[in-house]
């Protein structure tokens, strides 16, 4: 994308330069000279245009919080009889359609063997490829698994007493400009608090490289005071003096920093990888394995309705 943009997409406009550069870290969670054209124009395609991967996307919203899914699923599968078991990390898979899989698992210093008919591969490709499988994936369903990178971002939460943005919903920057370059207004509506003090909260994001430097060089209180500076330039009219600005609390999403993830939202192909059949997006059970994840959907890839389409399949 990036080589585009210099060449033919707006070589003599910067301005342009750094809001695509923008569009394409806040979709892919990566630098637009690590991302093809192809691809991108296919996300477009995808999703209806640009204008709906960037406001559309972000219109629907859990009002208690997208982590009360996972916990009112893990509480009908527990009354269920299903065992859930977290913090076990599996480190080996052999795998036979014949006679199901054995899977090697990690809990501290505990190594154990779990067997099973099937298996669902819940997990971003990269986390694939790093498993010791046992045949490997081969043809083009696993070159293709194989050339997928992580994107990287870090999302810092705030809260502030006072919507100093004054109601703005979003803001982007180039990413050449700020650390941070992207921030939503995610306060939740003044009808879901009971009755309480309307709450002013933005979401701010660090993408690419710049979010690797601060996941591994920084602090979380340095990561939420460069979180803030940004959201105030991004807001912010020139001329004007700033406004009261008093943080109340704060939370982010460290995700290069996760175990199992290391990356971002999402994963993406690596220039030069794209075919013209993607093996992965629309696999089927190889062997006794499953693929479910947002990078194994059809649409909305990057997104929960993404994950959730690739589950449901």
């Amino acid at each position: 994308v990036a080589k585009w943009l210099e060449e033919d997409g707006a070589p003599n406009n910067s301005t342009a330069q750094g809001l695509m550069a923008s569009v394409v870290q806040s979709v892919f969670c990566a630098d637009p000279s690590h991302v093809s054209m192809l691809l991108f124009l296919t996300a477009v395609k995808e999703e209806g245009g640009v204008q709906v991967l960037l406001e559309e996307a972000q219109t629907q919203r859990v009002v208690q919080g997208n982590g009360t899914l996972s916990q009112r699923l893990a509480s009908s599968l527990t009354k269920r009889g299903v065992e859930i078991r977290l913090g076990v990390e599996v480190v080996g898979l052999t795998h036979s359609a014949e006679e199901g899989a054995m899977l090697t698992t990690r809990e501290g210093a505990n190594i154990s063997k779990v067997s099973a008919r099937r298996v669902v591969l819940a997990m971003p490709p990269p986390a694939i490829a790093s498993l010791s499988l046992k045949p490997k994936l081969s043809g083009a369903l696993g070159a293709e698994i194989s050339a997928q990178r992580m994107g990287k971002v870090i999302k810092v939460v705030v809260e502030f007493a006072e919507c100093w943005w004054r109601g703005a919903h979003c803001a982007m920057a180039d990413p050449d400009i700020l650390e941070a370059s992207l921030a939503f207004d995610v306060s939740p509506p003044t009808n879901c608090e009971g009755g309480g003090r309307p709450r002013h909260i933005l979401a701010i994001f660090f993408f690419g490289a710049k979010a690797a430097q601060w996941s591994a060089g920084k602090s979380e209180a340095e990561r939420r005071e460069e979180a803030v500076r940004c959201a105030r330039l991004l807001f912010g009219n020139k001329g004007e003096p700033a406004p009261p600005c008093e943080v109340l609390a704060s939370v982010e999403g460290d995700w290069p920093a996760v175990p199992g993830i290391r990356g971002g939202y999402q994963s993406f192909p690596s220039l030069g990888s794209i075919v013209a059949t993607q093996s992965y997006s629309g696999s089927t059970p190889t062997s006794c394995l499953h693929f479910a994840s947002t990078e194994n959907a059809t649409a909305w890839r990057g997104y929960m309705d993404g994950a959730i389409q690739s589950g449901e399949r």
